[in-house]
């Protein structure tokens, strides 16, 4: 039991990516925000579209060194900090951001998953 718990609790740091997945290392640049109207929304959500300079690709294929990509945020990011993106690519050409984590100076690198997840399939209830 409390190996099990042990195991467990070292896989919570990793970081989950689907099979088909691109996972990077690099920086957003020409950042575009448009606001996305929701009544219900307090802060303010918008999209943001941006080139990603890839630094080093980690899983996947992708020969580009700049990639276009878009995010729903609250803002825009800074230009100067590098992060480790999982993304899922689009039907236009572009990747949409899974999720994304800030690799401070000096930081270790998060762990990845060692096998990828396969995708969630989406149910309809028409």
């Amino acid at each position: 039991m409390l190996l099990s718990a042990m195991a467990e609790g070292a896989r919570a740091d990793q970081i989950e990516y689907e099979c088909g997945s691109l996972v990077v290392i690099g920086r957003m640049t020409d950042q575009n925000f448009t606001h996305l109207p929701n009544p219900d929304d307090i802060i303010g959500h918008g999209r943001i579209d941006f080139d990603l300079k890839v630094h080093q690709v980690l899983r996947g294929k992708e020969t580009r060194k700049t990639i276009p990509a878009r995010s729903v945020a609250h803002s825009y990011a800074r230009e100067s900090i590098d992060f480790l993106f999982v993304l899922k690519p689009a039907a236009d050409g572009r990747y949409d951001v899974v999720s994304g984590r800030v690799l401070a100076p000096g930081q270790a690198q998060p762990r990845l998953a060692l096998h990828c997840t396969k995708p969630e399939s989406v149910s309809r209830s028409d």
